[in-house]
């Protein structure tokens, strides 16, 4: 499960919060996003790659990532649009292949 659950204006860049829960049994050692940012007209402003590095089995995790260069008064859609790498016990794993669960709990949508 991927939640954007905030987003905040700090110096010179825009904040994304994210709440993160690796739903399977496995610890991930890494895992890493392509992630895509629209702005508030849904024009495309960036692509990136966001690492939510290591994620413990059935265990919550926060991650923050600061877009420099980005108003969030400015920020429309957050597109997860792939895995760019996953590993476990130090090789790289399928086992992040499975789409997460997207939610946004703010007026910013996350789509994937």
């Amino acid at each position: 499960m991927i939640e954007l659950n905030a987003v905040e204006t700090v110096e010179g860049a825009c904040r994304l919060t994210f709440l993160v829960e690796n739903e399977t049994e496995t610890a991930i050692d890494t895992a890493d996003y392509q992630v895509v940012i629209f702005d508030a007209s849904g024009v495309f402003e960036r692509l990136t790659l966001f690492a939510f590095r290591d994620l413990p089995a059935q265990r919550p995790r926060v991650r923050q990532f600061d877009v420099r260069g980005l108003s969030c008064e400015n920020l429309g859609r957050v597109l997860i649009n792939g895995l760019s790498g996953c590993t476990v016990e130090g090789a790289e794993s399928d086992i992040c292949d499975e789409t997460p669960t997207l939610n946004s709990r703010t007026e910013v949508e996350l789509l994937g």
